[in-house]
Formats: C-alpha cells, structure tokens, sequence
C-alpha cells in the first residue's frame, strides 16, 4: 500500500473512534408527579365528570319535556278528529220525517 493511502485509512478510522466516544448521553430522570398537581389534575376530573353528568340530566329532562309535549299535541289532535267523526256520523245516522202525522207502528 501506498504510504499516503495508509495515512489516510487510519486517520478516518481515528475520526470516526474519536467522533463515536466523544459525546456522553445525560441520564434520563423520570418526572416525579408534584402532589399539587396531581390533586389539581384529579380535581379538573372530577368536574369534568360532573359536568358532563348535569349535561346528560339536562339533555334527558329536554327529551322527556319534549316527548310530554308531543303527547299532549296528539292527544288534542286525536280528540279533535274523533270529535269530528262522532258529528259527522251523528249528523248521518238520524233523519228526521218533516211534517207527517202518522206514527210508525
């Protein structure tokens, strides 16, 4: 081999040892949960859960509030329509004789 060709094979191989250990990784240090936090984190939770429970309530009581009154509508449009049937069959079921004197046997 030639003797710059050598140089050159060891120098690169010296960079890349030197460049691999040069640097140090830091230790990693798991975060330790503050009790302040925690307790806030627990707090935001809960209100969270109670939130969406009043949500739910309300949104139960509109459906049942709406399906009252949905009832009471049909209801009063039922009636309405059965009142008119009982008129229109009243009014088709009796015929009157006008001015006759003889009575039906």
């Amino acid at each position: 081999m030639k003797p710059v060709s050598l140089l050159f094979v060891i120098g690169m191989g010296a960079a890349v040892v030197v460049g691999a250990c040069g640097k140090k990784t830091p230790a990693t240090v798991a975060p330790v949960a503050n009790a302040d936090s925690a307790a806030a984190a627990e707090r935001a939770r809960a209100d969270s859960e109670a939130a969406a429970r009043a949500d739910a309530d309300r949104r139960a009581r509109e459906e049942a509030e709406r399906l009252a009154g949905q009832r009471a509508a049909d209801s009063a449009a039922a009636a309405a329509r059965a009142g008119d049937e009982v008129k229109s069959m009243v009014a088709a079921m009796i015929h009157f004789d006008y001015d006759k004197i003889d009575h039906p046997p």
